[in-house]
């Protein structure tokens, strides 16, 4: 792709869409051209805002060849639909996760974005956290040695919406799939166990099927044990942190507080909470991977998130779904095929 102006077109003006929309806007080489949602007052908005036209279906901006992106933001069961008439019509996809709701449907965008040559990114935003990326950075040039022991905790600020719960796909799959993907990410390869525990303390959250606490512990080929614990409510704010442990050193991620001021006397010392919830932990992890699908298009350089990552951090959800469902460890298999069957909540 030459260096001309990326014309995007957003699909989902919601959650997901509402730090797509100044992140496009503000890159020097791209410009939102059309937003689509199904609900038109949001469609209109995000353009108010951001420039663009408002549409409530995506059938006018795929036909435009003046669009040369599209990003997917929309509720987690549409996404498979919207990627495959969008790389139908040729556009190269930027989505937010997951790209299919089953693994069949994950195998199948990419082998049809493989097909017609498009570029096709995951968001899975943490790789692109100048924190995360810097201890990814350390354990990869050996200052920690060999891992030995990972800890990821996320805890959600605020709980999120039964309105939003019910379409995200479940705990696992919705958040804890970002952990997944960090703990395989830290230690270069993918875990061959895992065993899982949930449980649920919110009634509206068990209403739906769905648990509000999870504690899953794995281990990988090299030796490395870890452990994810997720819970929906953090009353002190968004807590996301990880650490890793090897045989020379530890590498941590911590909390930001929303400022860095610190008051000190003699009752103790101060400082504020850390922030309040991911549009705002994550503001520029955000804006960077949106900055390195750019480089992917307009430099060609290669993904930092491919198909294998994807698929496997699918299957590593499944079994730790099964382990939780079953009480027992599962062993987890990276060579199962796609079907149509549907994931359960827990």
């Amino acid at each position: 792709m030459s260096e001309k102006t990326i014309g995007v077109c957003l699909f989902g003006a919601g959650r997901a869409g509402q730090f797509h929309m100044p992140n496009v806007t503000r890159h020097p080489k791209s410009k939102l051209l059309y937003v689509v949602d199904a609900i038109i007052s949001k469609a209109q908005e995000g353009v108010q805002r951001y420039g663009g036209k408002a549409l409530e279906t995506g059938d006018e901006a795929l036909k435009d060849p003046a669009v040369t992106v599209v990003i997917v933001a929309t509720t987690t069961p549409t996404h498979y639909e919207i990627i495959m008439k969008s790389l139908a019509a040729g556009k190269p996809i930027f989505s937010e996760k997951p790209v299919g709701f089953t693994l069949k449907e994950i195998d199948e965008v990419y082998a049809e974005a493989k097909k017609r040559g498009l570029p096709l990114l995951c968001a899975f935003n943490r790789r692109f956290d100048p924190s995360w990326e810097k201890a990814w950075n350390y354990i990869r040039q050996g200052y920690i040695g060999v891992p030995q022991i990972i800890r990821s905790t996320a805890r959600d600020s605020p709980v999120p919406t039964l309105e939003y719960l019910r379409t995200s796909h479940g705990f696992f799959h919705d958040s804890g799939v970002h952990d997944i993907d960090v703990i395989s990410w830290m230690n270069g390869q993918h875990p061959v166990s895992v065993h899982a525990f949930t449980h649920v303390y919110n009634p509206d959250i068990a209403a739906i099927k769905d648990v509000d606490t999870i504690m899953m512990t794995f281990k990988f080929p090299n030796g490395c044990v870890a452990s994810i614990d997720l819970s929906r409510k953090s009353a002190y704010g968004y807590d996301q942190r990880v650490e890793v442990y090897g045989d020379k050193g530890m590498v941590q991620v911590e909390n930001k507080p929303t400022t860095s001021v610190v008051l000190s006397n003699s009752a103790g010392e101060l400082h504020d909470n850390i922030q309040f919830s991911f549009p705002q932990r994550f503001a520029e992890a955000y804006y960077l991977e949106w900055e390195h699908f750019v480089e992917i298009l307009t430099e060609g350089k290669e993904s930092k998130v491919n198909y294998k990552d994807v698929r496997n951090a699918f299957i590593i959800c499944e079994a730790a779904m099964q382990s939780a469902a079953t009480g027992q460890t599962v062993i987890i298999d990276y060579n199962q095929k796609g079907t149509d069957a549907p994931t359960t909540h827990h």
